[in-house]
């Protein structure tokens, strides 16, 4: 029988796969319905359906449309060449049509096939005296993306498949010298004469009761076959049985997930005369719950005393630093970490990566990071539009300015630093060269105003600060008639438009603007200074963090204001204890790691004592210290000068948590699910305040199932998603106050008891605006084919 083909109604979705056993069961809405069935390595067929029929369904072997490799245990062996063509290319040999052979042709195709037939039944003969593990599987069989064909148009090349029992879907493309482009598909088989199949999870959660399965196909006609199985997971042997068949065999046995970290499990088969055919996975096992992190930042002074408390379950790491530059090396390994890579975040993993190079280099360490930047810069000249600007993913039309601006300095900064950055600017030049009234102004001609002059961009910044100074000062006060009118009203800022006009002044025409900066400098209760107007800021990407980094790059040029530059670095960093999104640490390690690298230096005379899990006094920092569930620490200092300390915990929960921002909620059709019937799990999100941009929503899915297909949608809702076998993770750009569903198509494969780790809703730049649901235990249970047995009895 065969195990998992899929069987749908033709014209529609809906569909199952068959069990076990090769029987499958579904409704249709009427009869005559057309169902199809695939099957890898095997001719799709097409049947109608009678109300109340059994159907025999047998599939035909698809060999025309596979090459065959065969699996042995040290590689696989090409039982015939790739061949094919495509434009100029030729891969293999050549191919011509039946009418036009030649008789000598057709001869010598003749004995070339009884040649490989030969050839084949020897390769069979040496296949049964081998013995095989196969352990190795990769989901792409080779790359050779630098093949070039001799003056015949053949190309070849040895390569080595991975131990997947599976079709490959080869894709060959191809140019010549004169670039016309071409491509050609084929697919390859593997397989062996006699093999023993193992069929897990891709995954699991720790505390899961899985079902595995176990298969062994005989290929070898009319064969009877006599053997050994046995089930393994490390070292201990879960089962172990005779059989005895002749077309297949398959059992089951039940595994738990004890632990979260991996588990290795075989499936091996002995015949009697020795041979024997073995496949080894290695799951991982992931913990249970979905993941927080809570950080806090401070500064240690003479009369403060700081006591660290671990809770239960809870790791806590501690850390205090008499150097700025420890907390902006974590920025940085942060940056050159982050996993979801759109054009702001390969922006800001472009900067990480320039300041690492920058740090290792004031230590005279050399570090190879090249072949990370230079994809970074690759992408982002390819992800220009049309307007020569950027957008949240790819090149869409959907232009964000702050974003684009970002952006530019990112590469500008790349090519300070010795990279190639082949940048399109013409049409910026003249869309900025000459700012005129009749033009149209808006706030986001500032951000990119800017960006240009950083970009030495000739143009008359003059003129343009002329026309926009007025601009936004009458926005100003259009805000402050509304705010006169109404009590409750609180005015907009333009702030941030102020200081990046400002700074092109001061920079353009050497302009003291320290007198127009002064009035907006705030000391706090820790001495340091911020820049702040008191008005609401609309946008995130504006607000005080991001307008005290534009007022440093001002005052540290300003004779009269640079005194105030390490009281501003002291405030910039405590903006961490907040948590800092990608853009904001990428902001602040461009604008301070340059100064505090000029800068850097030891101390003395301070000293920190610690009690509680360690007990010792401090001189040489940093220091580190880890507490486990229970463990306390209380930190103190003697001494003038400030330290820093920081307190970063992960915590996973499974219970819900929801906040002010969002709610979360997760329906599945049912809690227990049935192997082979296609499955939605929706998930409900409640957006209870303004202001949420830039949302991200990670869907856990059970171990037990896989994708039952992964759409793309492209909505208002919602404008990417990406599939990890153990989650989906769907990125909205703006959701409105409202209520708005996301749905996740699952197919049930192994029977068993899973977790479903909860859904969790974060902004992506904020990510202490939070919520999740609950997770969930969910069943997975066998089709009952009882009632189909006997029925087909009948």
């Amino acid at each position: 029988p065969l195990i998992g083909c899929s069987v749908v109604v033709k014209g529609t979705t809906e569909g199952t796969i068959t069990d076990m056993d090769g029987y499958f069961e579904m409704d249709c809405d009427r009869g005559g319905d057309q169902l199809l069935f695939s099957y890898v390595g095997f001719k799709q067929q097409e049947m109608r359906a009678t109300p109340g029929a059994n159907l025999l369904v047998t599939l035909e072997e698809d060999s025309q449309a596979l090459e065959e490799v065969v699996v042995v245990g040290y590689g696989m062996r090409s039982r015939t060449s790739l061949t094919g063509s495509v434009a100029g290319l030729m891969v293999g040999s050549s191919s011509s049509s039946a009418a036009a052979t030649a008789p000598l042709e057709k001869l010598e195709e003749q004995d070339q096939k009884a040649k490989e037939e030969a050839d084949n039944e020897q390769l069979y003969n040496e296949l049964m005296q081998l013995n095989g593990l196969r352990r190795n599987f990769s989901d792409v069989a080779f790359w050779q993306p630098r093949l070039f064909t001799d003056k015949t148009g053949t190309v070849q090349f040895e390569t080595t498949f991975p131990d997947n029992v599976t079709k490959w879907e080869t894709v060959v493309y191809g140019m010549n010298r004169r670039l016309q482009t071409g491509t050609f598909r084929r697919s390859i088989r593997s397989y062996k004469p006699l093999m023993a199949e193992l069929k897990t999870p891709r995954f699991l959660v720790e505390g899961d009761q899985s079902t595995v399965v176990g298969t062994i196909r005989n290929y070898l006609d009319g064969q009877h076959i006599a053997g050994k199985t046995q089930f393994c997971v490390g070292t201990d042997t879960l089962k172990r049985q005779e059989v005895s068949f002749m077309e297949g065999f398959h059992e089951t046995v039940p595994m738990q997930a004890v632990h979260a970290d991996s588990v290795t499990i075989s499936y091996l088969f002995t015949r009697d005369d020795g041979y024997q055919d073995e496949e080894e996975y290695t799951i991982p096992i992931l913990p249970q719950g979905t993941e927080l992190a809570e950080g806090t930042l401070g500064i240690l002074s003479d009369a403060k005393t700081v006591k660290v408390q671990s809770g239960e379950d809870e790791e806590v790491m501690v850390s205090i630093t008499d150097n700025q530059l420890d907390i902006y090396k974590e920025s940085v390994n942060y940056l050159t970490g982050y996993k979801y890579l759109c054009n702001e975040q390969l922006a800001s993993k472009l900067i990480g990566l320039l300041a690492y190079q920058q740090y290792m280099q004031s230590k005279g360490e050399k570090v190879k990071v090249d072949k990370a930047i230079r994809p970074i810069i690759h992408r982002l000249t390819n992800h220009q539009n049309k307007h020569q600007l950027w957008s949240w993913w790819g090149n869409s039309e959907n232009t964000s300015f702050w974003m684009s601006a970002h952006i530019l300095r990112a590469l500008k900064m790349a090519q300070d630093a010795g990279y190639p950055v082949e940048l399109n600017l013409n049409g910026l030049k003249v869309e900025y060269a000459h700012t005129r009234p009749y033009r149209g102004m808006k706030l986001e001609d500032i951000e990119i105003l800017h960006a240009l002059h950083e970009w030495k961009v000739e143009a008359d910044y003059s003129s343009a600060i002329r026309l926009l100074e007025p601009f936004v000062r009458q926005l100003e006060q259009k805000e402050d008639s509304l705010a006169n009118r109404n009590k409750y009203y609180r005015p907009l800022s333009y702030l941030k438009e102020k200081l990046l006009l400002w700074e092109i002044k001061q920079q353009v025409d050497s302009v003291n603007v320290g007198d127009s900066v002064r009035p907006y400098l705030k000391k706090d209760m820790l001495e340091g200074v911020y820049c702040d107007d008191g008005r609401r800021t609309y946008y995130w990407e504006g607000n005080q963090m991001i307008n005290t980094l534009i007022a440093y790059r001002i005052i540290k040029n300003d004779p009269s204001l640079c005194k105030l530059k390490e009281n501003m670095q002291l405030y910039i960093l405590r903006t961490k204890e907040r948590g800092w999104n990608t853009y904001q640490a990428s902001s602040a390690v461009a604008t301070v790691l340059t100064d505090l690298l000029a800068g850097s230096g030891g101390m003395s005379g301070t000293s920190v004592s610690v009690s509680g899990k360690d007990h010792q006094r401090i001189m040489e920092f940093p220091y580190h210290a880890r507490l486990t569930a229970g463990d306390s620490l209380l930190i103190s200092k003697t001494g003038k000068e400030p330290l820093l300390y920081s307190v970063y915990s992960m915590k996973r929960v499974m219970n819900a948590r929801q906040s002010d921002a969002f709610k979360v909620e997760v329906t599945l059709e049912k809690d227990s699910l049935v192997a082979g019937v296609p499955v939605t799990l929706t998930v409900t999100l409640q957006v209870k305040q303004e202001g949420a941009q830039y949302v991200m929503l990670e869907v856990p899915v059970p171990a037990g199932c896989s994708y039952a297909s992964k759409p793309v949608n492209f909505s208002r809702s919602e404008v990417y998603r990406e599939y990890f076998k153990e989650k989906t993770v769907i990125f909205s750009e703006k959701l409105p106050v409202g209520t708005y569903q996301f749905t996740v198509p699952l197919l049930p494969r192994f029977t068993g008891k899973y977790t479903l780790n909860p859904v969790k809703v974060e902004l992506m730049y904020f990510p202490v605006v939070n919520a999740n649901n609950a997770g969930r235990e969910i069943w997975i249970t066998e089709r009952n084919t009882k009632d189909i047995r006997k029925k087909g009895n009948d």
